[in-house]
């Protein structure tokens, strides 16, 4: 139930809706408070909304999403058992917590609903991330859009942070569909707690899981820790701690290698190939910034990615580029091959999400180019730190003088008096 004073005011709106816009109108109307100099963008209603009531109101947002009311519910389900009467499920190439808990949650949704008998197992299509496949169910592939329900029967469901909605098996519990809580906290997300040089830790593991042992160790509460010797065996995840003690050592080496320093102390990865786990450990060697760039499998062009550390935003001039690369790789359905996530953390052009994308330019010419930019966005930040410590001095100065006049005139004011 909504709080007192908080109901939604005039306008269409959805039981997730998580818009500031919203939360502004309702304030004002509870409060009094005139509706002039209102924004529809969250970051500007931010500005302008007390701190208490978004956390409140977000924490409201979190329990409604649990309790659903019931005509949605039953919109979604009956959608949702649509779709997946085709026994197939649509979602990106590659393997994350998101798509293969997504995956598991919608085969035992499927058979708790008749469409799967217990030995039975949806069939699994992919498309390249930020697409989706018309007339059935798909799951964690829009892009962190959102989900929809289109009349052609399509089913998108997918993570919209801006609404609070952080990763497809979010939005799945959030309609009822059963994912045990630690996926859901965990998803899509780099927990602080949890340190990528570690072997043992489950999310590290996960690759090589299934989404049924994937649920097991998030039910027993433990994604987010380092698994015994007996837990690796009740899971079966002997031979991936084994295969993953590899990768991390390989990563160290290679990330050393691949590690420079900017102007502003900064550093950047800039490294020439994929490295399997690179970004989390790079972040945990003390990188700032994660580039990978490397020739295509087919010889023609090449992919890249570049992501920043928890908390920190790419540079305007990478985030640039990636904005006109999204545009110029853009195909006729509004896709792109192109994929720059709406928090500034991550530009990504192919790779394992996209494996038939290829950019145009060679190798050596994106390194030359990405180094290029963070040079630049490095040299304007190192100019800009450097002007700000002469000009405070001066400030200070100015100010001293300002003061002493001041001191001056009062005490010509006493004796004049």
């Amino acid at each position: 139930m909504t709080p007192e004073g908080w109901e939604y005011g005039t306008g269409e709106t959805d039981w997730y809706d998580t818009k500031l816009g919203r939360i502004w109108n309702c304030y004002c109307q509870s409060t009094g408070i005139p509706m002039q100099d209102r924004y529809s963008d969250p970051d500007s209603d931010k500005k302008y909304l007390p701190d208490y009531i978004i956390e409140e109101y977000n924490e409201w947002i979190k329990k409604e999403q649990q309790h659903t009311p019931s005509k949605i519910m039953e919109e979604w389900k009956k959608a949702i058992v649509q779709a997946l009467s085709k026994k197939t499920v649509v979602t990106h190439f590659g393997t994350d917590l998101d798509n293969v808990s997504s995956i598991e949650a919608l085969e035992r949704f499927a058979r708790e609903n008749g469409i799967l008998q217990e030995d039975e197992h949806l069939e699994i299509k992919r498309v390249p991330a930020g697409q989706v496949m018309d007339e059935f169910l798909n799951v964690d592939t829009g892009g962190h859009k959102g989900s929809r329900i289109e009349d052609n029967g399509t089913v998108v469901i997918d993570g919209n942070p801006s609404e609070g909605i952080n990763s497809a098996v979010a939005m799945l519990a959030s309609l009822g569909v059963y994912v045990p809580e630690q996926i859901v906290e965990l998803a899509d997300t780099v927990p602080n707690k949890v340190n990528p040089l570690e072997s043992r830790t489950a999310l590290s593991l996960i690759r090589s899981a299934n989404g049924s042992i994937i649920f097991k160790i998030a039910e027993a509460g433990l994604l987010d820790k380092q698994l015994t010797d007996e837990q690796l065996e009740e899971f079966g995840l002997q031979d991936a701690h084994k295969k993953q003690k590899e990768i991390i050592e390989n990563a160290v080496e290679k990330i050393k290698e691949y590690m420079i320093s900017l102007p502003t102390g900064e550093k950047v990865v800039m490294a020439p190939e994929q490295i399997l786990g690179g970004a989390p450990i790079a972040y945990e060697l003390g990188a700032d910034f994660y580039v990978s760039v490397e020739q295509h499998k087919s010889g023609n062009g090449s992919t890249f990615a570049v992501t920043s550390k928890p908390g920190v935003k790419l540079p305007d001039e990478i985030q640039e580029l990636g904005k006109k690369l999204v545009e110029q790789y853009r195909n006729s359905d509004g896709t792109s091959g192109v994929f720059l996530n709406p928090n500034g953390q991550m530009l990504v052009a192919g790779g394992p999400k996209n494996p038939d994308f290829s950019l145009e330019y060679n190798q050596n010419e994106l390194i030359s180019k990405l180094t290029e930019l963070f040079e630049k966005y490095s040299n304007k930040q190192y100019s800009n730190s450097k002007i700000a410590g002469e000009v405070q001095p001066k400030q200070s100065e100015i100010e001293e003088k300002e003061k002493l006049t001041s001191k001056d005139i009062a005490e010509a004011d006493k004796e004049t008096a």
